[in-house]
């Protein structure tokens, strides 16, 4: 099995998981009010934010409409 190491300061596409709207304004490193404005437009594409997570599903939908974000790995990991 081979094993990836990733080096602090690297760069990735944000993974396509479950995320609350926290969260994805720190991905797109926007405030909250920025980010349900572009939001808006999309909102019938995205639909209602049911608990406190949007769905993988409306993640998707997310980033197809606003593009992929990239994180910025902060500390020393590996993965498998």
């Amino acid at each position: 099995m081979e094993q990836t190491t990733i080096q602090q300061g690297q760069t990735m596409l944000a993974p396509i998981r479950s995320y609350s709207h926290k969260e994805l304004t720190d991905l797109y490193e926007v405030s909250h009010v920025v980010f349900r404005g572009w939001l808006a437009p999309h909102k019938s594409k995205i639909g209602k934010l049911t608990g406190k997570r949007y769905t993988i599903k409306q993640v998707e939908t997310i980033f197809h409409e606003l593009g992929r974000p990239y994180l910025t790995i902060k500390k020393h990991s590996s993965s498998v």
